[in-house]
């Protein structure tokens, strides 16, 4: 097969590659999360919008919410692109009610309901929900080993109905199953409330 490594292809192409890898290994606090809600509810990583908005029935039936988009987790929404640019320029993103949406890049703020967004090369729809805390590494490394004891940044997107928002953390060693002796890691709930950021309740006892 050809070669693939960024460094084999022009400049700018190159760099949007860096791009996206350096946001993938940014969001490994939230993807760790999110995977250890399934390992112990079974809740899927990766879901069609209706498991997160069943009561809205636009997410049965609008053809962009159900064919070209999916919920990381219950926080971020991400509306696929399967075409080149030179057949698709724009497209229709379907954000679910009741929530408020930020865009995961500019912040703007959006609505619920049928959005227009025009495509270029350097992004691809995709959304935090309103009242979402969302756990992020910032720091750039070369590896998630070397992430491993960096701070973490949390990002909180406040619903505009009260200024409040939720999330959640799960950290262990990533490295052991130590944490199945049912202490060995912590899962802490956030609540921002009233302009006060908080951990409002801790499990495990992770002491690295």
């Amino acid at each position: 097969t050809p070669r693939r490594e960024p460094y084999v292809f022009q400049e700018e192409t190159m760099q949007r590659i860096k791009a996206s890898l350096q946001l993938r290994y940014r969001m490994l606090p939230y993807w760790y999360t999110v995977f250890q809600a399934y390992a112990t509810k079974g809740e899927p990583v990766v879901r069609p919008l209706f498991w997160d908005f069943i009561a809205d029935p636009l997410t049965h039936t609008h053809p962009e919410a159900v064919e070209s988009q999916m919920m990381l987790g219950d926080a971020l929404l991400v509306h696929g692109i399967a075409k080149p640019m030179n057949e698709q320029s724009e497209t229709t993103v379907y954000l679910p009610s009741p929530a408020t949406w930020y865009d995961m890049l500019t912040g703007a703020v959006y609505g619920p309901g049928p959005h227009a967004r025009k495509l270029d090369m350097d992004s691809i729809p995709a959304y935090y929900k309103a009242g979402s805390v969302v756990p992020l590494k910032s720091r750039v490394r070369r590896s998630s080993s070397c992430m491993a004891l960096d701070p973490f940044t949390l990002h909180v997107y406040l619903n505009p109905d009260g200024n409040t928002a939720t999330g959640r953390i799960y950290i262990d060693d990533y490295k052991t199953k130590e944490h199945e002796d049912g202490k060995s890691f912590l899962d802490l709930d956030f609540e921002f409330k009233d302009f006060e950021l908080r951990a409002s309740a801790v499990r495990g006892e992770l002491s690295q």
